[in-house]
């Protein structure tokens, strides 16, 4: 069975659609910027999971995430910081400060730290995650 046969089975997606619309698409080249913010996120993010060895680091990078933009959790305030960056995300793009809030403290209540952490990774650019790191992971050691 062909790799398209089985992706038009597994995702209900018809064979037209895949050979004429998504299979060019992923020949097309990548602009630069978009690849080495890739490559930035995967390199940078070994690098904290070399520095932040230990189960009980990890479980605090999330929070570090939040306060490098200005995040408390005491006081559930969302600052312009991370406002802004919250809402490069699309779905994000036009909410308010207090949906921002409860979209935060539902981010750190919830148990699935590693997405949020890498949700959050995600939105930062290069220059952010490089800062990130020499201001807060590296001054700790």
């Amino acid at each position: 069975m062909s790799l398209l046969t089985e992706l038009e089975i597994k995702t209900k997606i018809p064979f037209y659609v895949f050979w004429k619309h998504i299979i060019p698409y992923t020949y097309l080249l990548q602009p630069k910027i978009l690849l080495h913010d890739i490559r930035n996120y995967v390199e940078d993010m070994k690098l904290i999971q070399n520095i932040m060895y230990c189960p009980i680091f990890k479980f605090f990078l999330l929070l570090d995430l939040l306060s490098y933009h200005n995040y408390s959790i005491l006081h559930c305030k969302v600052e312009p910081k991370l406002q802004q960056l919250l809402q490069r995300n699309l779905l994000l793009k036009n909410k308010n400060n207090d949906y921002l809030c409860k979209y935060v403290k539902q981010m750190c209540s919830n148990n699935n730290r590693k997405r949020n952490t890498n949700f959050l990774w995600g939105l930062m650019r290069p220059n952010e995650r490089n800062t990130f790191i020499n201001e807060f992971l590296l001054l700790d050691e």
